[in-house]
């Protein structure tokens, strides 16, 4: 079985467990899926696993408390230091993918904002690009998109078995929107032109920006 007809399996399944007992394995299953650099085979059989077992306890009217103890934070993170790691290539086909997608997102709405612009007379049909400002800004950016993405997750799965405040967790969601935006306008201004000029068309951003997420799509139909 692979890892999206076991995910189907424990979406139906799921279904099954009483509020409580949900809430807690929702609380391991997030863990584990969380743990981006461990099989996601191997997580997906060892939740389903778990589902099954808390089901039929929860027949024999025990609780998600007494099959997982009374810390199940601590059970997940001894599943996960049991499960094995992601092969190599996958791993490099996840970052390949997540890197194709945001210079995608990037393009297409820097070619779609300078398309309105140039609709509305503002801008210029021909625009000339600095190679080294954009190879930069690119770097840079990726580094920054990376960075928070892996902070959101570590985040995401600091707050499982956790009973956050709203207000604590609208806190948070805004800083994870505000920092990050900050932080690319920061390197749009900032980075000054540099290297050799080239003048390409408008549209070669909404090309380059569809291309990327083609490739994008098919890395992940890869994985």
């Amino acid at each position: 079985m692979n890892e999206k007809a076991l995910r189907k399996e424990i979406d139906e399944k799921i279904q099954g467990l009483t509020e409580e007992n949900r809430k807690v394995y929702e609380d391991m299953l997030a863990y584990l899926r969380l743990s981006y650099n461990k099989s996601e085979r191997e997580t997906e059989e060892i939740l389903l696993e778990l589902l099954n077992h808390l089901l039929e306890a929860q027949k024999a009217g025990k609780s998600a408390e007494e099959i997982f103890g009374p810390d199940p934070k601590r059970l997940a993170q001894q599943i996960v230091g049991e499960l094995p790691a992601l092969i190599p290539s996958k791993w490099w086909l996840m970052i390949a993918m997540g890197a194709a997608y945001f210079f995608a997102v990037h393009a297409l709405l820097s070619g779609g904002f300078d398309l309105v612009m140039y609709l509305l007379g503002k801008g210029s049909w021909i625009q000339e690009v600095h190679v080294g400002s954009v190879v930069a800004k690119s770097v840079v950016s990726l580094m920054i998109g990376f960075g928070f993405a892996l902070l959101i997750l570590h985040y995401m799965r600091w707050s499982c078995f956790r009973d956050i405040r709203k207000a604590e967790e609208m806190l948070i969601t805004g800083l994870f929107a505000i920092v990050p935006t900050g932080a690319f306008m920061a390197v749009i201004y900032l980075i000054p032109p540099i290297g050799p000029v080239l003048t390409v068309p408008l549209y070669a951003s909404l090309i380059i920006g569809a291309g990327l997420f083609m490739l994008g799509y098919k890395l992940q139909k890869a994985l």
